[in-house]
This record gives C-alpha cells, structure tokens and sequence, in this order.
C-alpha cells in the first residue's frame, strides 16, 4: 500500500515559483558580500576552537588597551568577521534546515512515486500480456524498465576493483 505523506499537500506550482524566487533573492543579496571558496581554500581554513569568541573579544580589549597594532592585520577586520560570522549563523542554521526539509520531502514524494508506478506498471504488464494493443502503448515503458541503470557517479567501473 502506498503511503502518501507529501502529495497530496503539495503547495500549487505558482506558489513553489514564488519560494523559490524568494530564495533567489536572498541568495542574490549573500553574494554582495558572501564568497565561494575553492575545495583547496576551504582546506586552508583556519576553524576557530568552540566557544573562541570570548577570548577574540578579550585578545582585542587587551591589544586596545596596550596601543598593540599588527602591520596588515587590524583588528576592526577581526572584529567584524567576529560579528559576521555570529550574525550570518541565524542564516545557516535556516538553510540547512530548509535544504533538509526540501531534500527529504523531495525523496519522500520521489520513493511515493515509485511505489505507485511500480503498482500500475505490474497490473498494466499483466493486462498487456492478454491486451497486444496495451502490450504497445506500453512498450516504451517495458524497453525503460528493461535498460540497467546507469552506474552511480564516482562508482568504480564493473571488474575493476576499489582498492
């Protein structure tokens, strides 16, 4: 039995258009000011220890206090990173969520189609087999489930070994 969680809840087509043109200007207003870094760039990243933002805070008292300047390093910029990446993790923490509700919904109605293709398709092959008509129509179907699927990207091609 299919079990149908998301379908039949689905927003209309104008409205899943007009989320996702919202989204499309948020992520038009991140690029003002947002980067993409290389694989080798993010290798690079320094990752500050948990719970560091007291001690940036402390380390910039204590260098304002003490006249103590950096050639090229100033600390306004270790300050509005600071504030940066503290105000963008409200902005985050929304689009991983929103990324795994989309993603999951999507597989959820993808796996509820299936299921229920799968469902008519072995009626309409066993109709087909007394129905030379049906067998027919429903031959591009046949030749589609016939086909193997095409290997997994990144998957090691048959007969070569992964080690």
């Amino acid at each position: 039995m299919v079990t149908n969680r998301v379908g039949d809840n689905a927003p209309t087509a104008a409205a899943l258009a007009a989320l996702v043109t919202q989204l499309g200007h948020v992520v038009t207003q991140l690029q003002a000011f947002g980067v993409i870094l290389t694989s080798e760039e993010r290798r690079r990243l320094l990752n500050a220890r948990l719970e560091a933002d007291p001690m940036v805070q402390r380390v910039h008292d204590l260098a304002v206090k003490h006249g103590l300047a950096l050639q090229d390093i100033p600390l306004a910029g270790m300050m509005n990173d600071l504030d940066l990446r503290t105000r963008l993790h409200p902005l985050s923490d929304l689009f991983r969520s929103g990324l795994a509700l989309a993603e999951h919904t999507q597989a959820q109605a993808e796996s509820e189609m299936w299921e229920a293709f799968f469902g008519y398709y072995r009626v309409l092959t066993r109709m087909a087999e007394q129905n030379p008509k049906l067998a027919l129509e429903l031959k591009p179907v046949t030749d589609f489930m016939a086909r193997r699927r095409p290997p997994l990207r990144g998957a090691p091609a048959k007969g070569i070994s992964a080690s």
